[in-house]
C-alpha cells in the first residue's frame, strides 16, 4: 500500500478504526458508538505522501490463475453458516422475497446510507431523498 508506512504496526484495528480516521480527517461529529470512541485510528500507520518505485498494478496470465473447484463451491452454497441465516433473516426483515429481483435491495440500502450520511452531518438525522 502506497500510503502505508513500511514496517509492522503493532498496533490493533478493526474496521471501526477506519471510521475513527475518517471522522478525525474530516473533522465530522463522532457517530454514537462506544466501540468507535475507544477505536484506534488508522492515522497512525499512514504517511503523509506516497511511496514510489511501486508496484502501479500486478498482470496474471490465464495460466497462472487457478480455476474455481465446483465441488467447493456446490458444498459453500449448501453451507448454512450462522453468516448465511443473518442474511436471511436481513432478506426477511426488509420484506424482499426470494425470488425477487434487486432494485428493492438497492433501494432500501441506499436509504440505510443516506441514513449514516446523514448522521454525520448532524446529531438529528433527517430524510434524503435520491434520485437517479
Amino acid at each position: 500500500m502506497p500510503w502505508a508506512e513500511r514496517r509492522v504496526e503493532k498496533t490493533p484495528f478493526d474496521h471501526t478504526s477506519i471510521l475513527k480516521y475518517l471522522t478525525d480527517k474530516w473533522q465530522l461529529e463522532p457517530l454514537p458508538s462506544r466501540r468507535m470512541a475507544q477505536a484506534n485510528s488508522i492515522a497512525i500507520a499512514l504517511r503523509g505522501r506516497r511511496r514510489d518505485g511501486l508496484l502501479t498494478r500486478i498482470e496474471l496470465t490465464e495460466d497462472q490463475l487457478t480455476p474455481p473447484d465446483i465441488d467447493k463451491e456446490e458444498d459453500a452454497i449448501d453451507d448454512n453458516s450462522t453468516h448465511d441465516q443473518a442474511l436471511t433473516r436481513l432478506r426477511d426483515y426488509i420484506g424482499m422475497e426470494a425470488d425477487e429481483t434487486a432494485p428493492r435491495i438497492y433501494a432500501w440500502f441506499a436509504r440505510c446510507v443516506e441514513g449514516v450520511k446523514a448522521l454525520f452531518r448532524s446529531k438529528k438525522p433527517s430524510r434524503v431523498y435520491l434520485t437517479f
